[in-house]
């Protein structure tokens, strides 16, 4: 089953649970900056505090698969485009909208028309300048009747992009959208004066997308080596301040065993996402500081909607009842995430528990399936309809441990009502 077009209820949990290495930052770790402090403590600030310089090494059981934020639809790929570009809106350490790109938004009172002034001065890693030209061809690309990548619906309400000077773009919406200030302005902006030329319909497999990428954020594209790593390089004029970091790395590892030795031999400085159950191993290897908590980030069963057997809404909302999500978070995430009824996080400044809430009722699921027509005839425990067996196949990617156990449970709790779903792990490229 594809993950497309999602019905969000089933499994969030937002947990991220991040490792750290202390000799990431660079500069003479071996030193005790207490024996080399004055009195006035400035050494000992200046040791400890940011160095600059050095290589971050990222690890990732997910491989990328394209570097254009129109495009892609992997964590992987959105990772790493985080570096290479910027929006006009971006988020604060508390998560709530602030300014990138744009100097100021101003927004109508009846809420349908946005105008962005854009901060002068932005060069694109080649050098040149961004301006207006760059967003409105940007925000062009997903209203285009040619366009054939994932991200339309987060256009869907804007009517017309329009450039009133260099510095100004006008946003006109057809109706209120209450996502277009955090979600739509929040985009990633593409550089018109190198693909302005290039077709639409072409866009999506044109090769800026995998081996020339030039954004304005802050480290540019160095390399890919497909199944391997992707490394970029500071940003020596980024608008907002060279990065401490000369280089980073962004390494691909096959399964969280891999990622967790590597870490252990010190050949991997970050990761996240590492499952409960391997906490307190990681915690024992010197030199690694676990941090964890709730993250803005979660794991869900998405229902293929074009697929017949999920396009009755009792059938989606059985399946949901189905599901006991807390005994996920207790088997497979070892208790440490949250069940969540919303896809957001709560963290996130547009979180709001106030919903309908699919609890875990198997008698539930089962009238629900019962009320859409699906009952096992033959007696073979697989509910069947009009000759046609209740079974679909669950797609997870290869590498992540906490996915691929959950697609297990799920197949078990499933099987409770008379439904067969096979899960089937597939590499990043496939899934």
């Amino acid at each position: 089953m594809k993950l497309r077009k999602a019905s969000w209820w089933l499994i969030s949990l937002t947990l991220i649970l991040s490792i750290f290495l202390t000799a990431c930052t660079g500069g003479n770790t071996s030193e005790d900056p207490k024996e080399t402090a004055g009195d006035d403590g400035k050494k000992e600030e200046e040791a400890t505090g940011p160095q600059q310089g050095g290589d971050l090494i990222i690890g990732s059981t997910g491989s990328p698969t394209v570097f254009n934020p129109l495009y892609s639809t992997d964590t992987a790929s959105s990772n790493i485009e985080g570096f290479i570009f910027d929006g006009l809106v971006s988020s604060d350490t508390e998560f709530n909208p602030t300014m990138s790109m744009a100097e100021s938004i101003d927004i109508s009172e009846d809420g349908l028309t946005f105008t962005a002034k854009l901060k002068k001065g932005i060069k694109w890693h080649d050098g040149e300048e961004f301006t207006a030209d760059d967003v409105v061809f940007t925000f062009s690309i997903p209203k285009d009747p040619d366009y054939n990548g994932e991200r339309g619906s987060a256009f869907e309400a804007m009517e017309s992009v329009t450039k009133v000077d260099d510095y100004t773009v006008e946003f006109k919406l057809s109706k209120k959208d209450a996502s277009f200030y955090p979600v739509s302005l929040s985009y990633f902006i593409l550089p018109e004066h190198i693909l302005k030329d290039v077709p639409v319909a072409e866009l999506g497999e044109h090769e800026f997308n995998t081996k020339k990428p030039v954004g304005t954020g802050p480290f540019k594209f160095v390399e890919w080596k497909d199944g391997e790593y992707v490394k970029v390089e500071a940003f020596d004029d980024y608008f907002q301040g060279r990065p401490y970091l000369d280089t980073l790395t962004y390494k691909i590892v096959p399964d969280m065993d891999a990622m967790i030795a590597q870490i252990q031999a010190g050949d991997i400085h970050f990761a996240a996402g590492v499952p409960g159950t391997d906490i307190e191993t990681v915690k024992s290897f010197p030199g690694v500081k676990v941090e964890s908590g709730l993250g803005l980030s979660y794991t869900y069963l998405g229902y293929n909607q074009k697929n017949d057997l999920f396009k009755d809404k009792k059938v989606r909302q059985a399946i949901t009842h189905a599901i006991d999500r807390e005994a996920i978070v207790s088997s497979v995430m070892n208790g440490d995430g949250k069940v969540a009824h919303v896809p957001e996080s709560p963290l996130s400044f547009a979180y709001n528990d106030d919903v309908p809430v699919f609890g875990y009722d198997v008698d539930k699921a089962k009238e629900l399936l019962a009320e859409a027509g699906w009952e096992d005839t033959d007696g073979d425990g697989i509910l069947d309809k009009d000759g046609k067996k209740f079974s679909f196949t669950v797609k997870t990617n290869q590498g992540n441990k906490v996915r691929e156990d959950i697609v297990v449970v799920l197949q078990e709790q499933l099987k409770e009502v008379g439904i067969e779903a096979k899960p089937e792990i597939v590499e990043w490229s496939a899934s």
